[in-house]
């Protein structure tokens, strides 16, 4: 595979900004590989996830944490990993643009310097703890955008960050959410955002969700989840999974193949 550390300028955020891209490649000299595997053995375009990353994160995480670019190899899928400090992928009050940033000038950015899909069913979105809220809500705010989205031991319910439940400082709470600060249940609230789809008939990505049954931070907010789909009898295109785990990079590692193959419905 090859691996990118990326640092370029933003429009939408206003500063330099870092993210890892990983493409799949030659996997170079092999007396085992038969028969040769060439760079011309590969697609024109990759299909290509967007990776987001948790609280106190930044775009280096999964390289360091987890298998993700070997797991890129093997599914031949384009990974894409920004920064967005600690900032709940949201565009905050008080601070950056984050979700526009996201759903505009990343994606516009890796299609014209990388070889990636550019069909919405080729992309797609995911993230662990902090990440998996911000890819569930960013998946919800743009249907159009992605084929599929993911939450890895989401903190999935926004009112703990607005009351500090999360790692979240009060100054942080207030750079995102306003001083005083509120959330808006329609646009940021993960649950009210997909009961009113689906009272709308809007549309929504294929949406997996999991979390490790001894996570502490997450799998009470994963349950509220379970609920909430089972109120609204939404479970079209919807994949659950639970398994003995903590909130931790191993088990990060351990279901990002699983997602992957969901994703690209393999």
């Amino acid at each position: 595979m090859a691996v990118f550390h990326v640092n370029f300028t933003s429009y939408t955020l206003r500063m330099y900004t870092d993210l890892a891209v990983v493409i799949p490649s030659s996997p170079g000299w092999s007396r085992f590989v038969t028969p040769t595997v060439t760079h011309t053995s590969f697609p024109e375009k990759f299909p290509c996830l967007y990776l987001l990353h948790g609280f106190s994160g930044d775009y280096s995480w999964y390289l360091h944490n987890t298998h993700i670019a070997e797991i890129a190899q093997k599914y031949q899928i384009a990974v894409v990993m920004p920064s967005a400090y600690n900032s709940a992928w949201e565009d905050e009050k008080y601070g950056i643009p984050v979700s526009e940033y996201l759903s505009t000038e990343l994606i516009e950015f890796v299609e014209k310097m990388f070889p990636v899909s550019s069909d919405p069913k080729d992309r797609f979105i995911a993230g662990f703890s902090m990440g998996g809220y911000g890819a569930t809500l960013n998946g919800i705010r743009h249907p159009e955008l992605y084929g599929a989205m993911a939450s890895i031991s989401g903190t999935l319910i926004a009112q703990d960050r607005l009351y500090n439940r999360t790692n979240s400082s009060p100054s942080q709470t207030m750079s995102i959410y306003g001083d005083p600060a509120v959330i808006d249940p329609d646009t940021q609230d993960i649950f009210v955002m997909l009961e009113n789809a689906v009272k709308n008939g809007a549309p929504l990505p294929r949406f997996y969700a999991c979390s490790g049954t001894e996570d502490s931070v997450a799998y009470p907010r994963y349950q509220r989840l379970l609920q909430c789909l089972d109120e609204i009898g939404y479970t079209d295109q919807v994949t659950l999974f639970e398994d003995t785990g903590i909130h931790d990079s191993y088990w990060c590692d351990k279901v990002l193949p699983k997602i992957i193959e969901w994703m690209l419905d393999r």
